[in-house]
């Protein structure tokens, strides 16, 4: 009886939060002028969600073997706990931190590399120094760099083709 009391109340608050995000609507629901789901949820649905165009970062680190992608790794693996161990997340907010940071300085070079693999674009970007107090929770010393590139677009994909989008670079050295 509670479950199915429960999945109403949920359905019923979904469906006036989906007329919400509607403008202009033949639907009309009972006590919809009352009830403003956007003064509580002014975001709607894009508070859970994220833009699928949305460029996508990696990050990579120099060593001995050459240049190695270091980030960002997923977070539902095993090794992080399914989910619960939550560095996955703070990879991403530090390697945005660093471009912020370098592009700030106006030292960075978003190096556009649109022919070249990605370890001979970042070899051919010049390289910034940051301090790194501000990531010591990160633990990346030397050189660093992350590479910012497009997702292929829909319609590309089911081509079969290998498409690789356009990239932009920026190197740093992070100092220990």
């Amino acid at each position: 009886m509670y479950c199915g009391l429960l999945v109403l109340v949920f359905l019923v608050g979904g469906l006036y939060v989906g007329r919400s995000a509607i403008q202009d609507s033949a639907m009309r629901l009972p006590f919809d002028t009352l009830i403003q789901t956007r003064d509580v949820l002014p975001q709607g649905w894009a508070f859970f969600t994220r833009s699928p165009r949305e460029s996508y970062a990696t990050y990579w680190q120099e060593t001995d073997a050459g240049w190695e992608v270091v980030g960002p790794t997923a977070g539902g693996e095993a090794g992080r706990l399914f989910g619960w161990q939550r560095s996955a997340r703070s990879e991403a907010l530090f390697g945005a931190s660093l471009v912020a940071e370098a592009s700030r300085s106006q030292q960075a070079e978003l190096l556009p590399c649109e022919d070249l693999d990605d370890v001979s674009c970042i070899k051919a970007a010049s390289s910034i120094p940051i301090d790194r107090s501000m990531y010591d929770n990160w633990g990346l010393c030397g050189e660093v760099a992350s590479i910012s590139r497009e997702p292929v677009p829909w319609a590309w994909v089911s081509s079969g083709a290998d498409v690789q989008m356009p990239a932009h670079v920026v190197r740093f050295t992070v100092e220990c």
